[in-house]
């Protein structure tokens, strides 16, 4: 049996350096500047407020991970500020003041780790950003009769800019767009009915990211944007953060090289698998040495090029002479190289389980195999 503490030695560092005195000094810096924003008088802010900050630290400072597990309390809280017939302008304006307290507050935490330290500064805008948006989901939820006048929701770019008094509920239908170049996303000229501002919904606050309606095809998204794009999967303008961490992390793939696609707008869904690999550094790095020391006895071209087609034959799944056509490879030449390769791997082809290992480590040591191939 695995001891008690056997979830990590990370978090159990993380969350001792949050001790209790840190989180009360935390919450009530917090609390005592956004109170001319507290909605309620009986700690539902205070909990909402310790929980958020508890979570935040003990996810080591990833904000969607610390977002998802607080989701339902935030949910809960923008609920209970429709209910009360507060007006959604102050709980936006409340959170736009919590997003400046909140790197203020971190002078009152003991995260003597500075890579944590610097992650949690880094990382304290996107967190209140996931959690505002948690609370405008629940409070979109409450009957408009219940919800003051003065609630609004996501708006298109246009109405932002005071030219349509159009608001989009909380449930329309969206997909994320990011910039796989960090470069903003500024509309190709075109006529004004067409640009990418009068369609976009209501961006995540990131000039090289936006929200585009869930059914325009990538042609048209295409079309209006510079640069190559990412295109998240289907979700609305209350949960599309939900896969936002998703959708960045492949666009930086895309933006770093680590992987290579010539459209401009590549779906996430296409890169799930790049996005597995590259979240599990550890994880890989086990599997590489596990499966791939044979391997290392070839000489450096040998190796890519057995590697390459070990890769190509576990990941279509047909016959060897098939696969030399396709690879536009003489057949012999391909027979030739699959014989080295069951030399050296033997039993492990014929195992479903290590055959999927072994296409993971493949998948995430051949970039660097090219890369030390090119520069030999």
């Amino acid at each position: 049996m695995a001891p008690a503490n056997a979830s990590g030695p990370s978090q159990a560092t993380a969350t001792e350096r949050l001790d209790p005195t840190s989180i009360d000094a935390i919450v009530t810096y917090l609390i005592r500047n956004l109170g001319g924003h507290t909605t309620t008088d009986d700690g539902v802010l205070t909990r909402t407020v310790r929980e958020a900050v508890v979570a935040f630290v003990e996810e080591q400072c990833v904000p969607v991970a610390a977002a998802q597990r607080v989701a339902p309390l935030l949910e809960e809280f923008g609920a209970l500020h429709a209910r009360r017939g507060h007006a959604a302008d102050s709980l936006d304006a409340g959170f736009q003041k919590a997003a400046f307290l909140a790197q203020r507050g971190l002078q009152f935490a003991t995260i003597s780790h500075g890579t944590l330290r610097q992650r949690a500064g880094s990382g304290l805008h996107t967190y209140v950003e996931l959690l505002h948006r948690c609370a405008r989901a629940g409070r979109s939820r409450v009957p408009s009769q219940a919800q003051s006048h003065h609630g609004r929701s996501a708006t298109t770019g246009a109405a932002r800019e005071g030219n349509v008094a159009t608001a989009i509920p909380e449930d329309t239908p969206c997909r994320l767009v990011v910039s796989a170049q960090g470069r903003p996303l500024i509309p190709r000229p075109r006529d004004s009915r067409s640009s990418l501002d009068e369609i976009r919904l209501d961006p995540p606050g990131d000039n090289t990211q936006c929200l585009v309606p869930a059914d325009m095809h990538m042609e048209q998204i295409g079309a209006l944007v510079v640069g190559q794009v990412v295109l998240g999967p289907s979700a609305t303008i209350g949960t599309w953060w939900r896969s936002a961490h998703v959708v960045t992390r492949a666009a930086a793939l895309l933006s770093c090289g680590r992987v290579i696609d010539d459209r401009q707008v590549v779906p996430c869904t296409d890169l799930l698998g790049h996005v597995l690999i590259d979240g599990m550094p550890g994880l890989v790095e086990l599997l590489v040495h596990k499966h791939l020391a044979p391997a290392e006895r070839w000489a450096p071209q040998q190796r890519l090029r057995n590697a390459e087609l070990l890769l190509a034959w576990l990941q279509r799944g047909v016959p060897l002479n098939r696969l030399a056509r396709e690879l536009n490879l003489p057949p012999q030449t391909a027979h030739n190289r699959f014989a080295q390769v069951k030399e050296a791997f033997g039993d492990v082809l014929e195992d479903p389980e290590q055959r999927l290992e072994l296409l993971i480590a493949l998948r995430s040591v051949l970039p660097r195999w090219r890369n030390e191939r090119a520069h030999s």
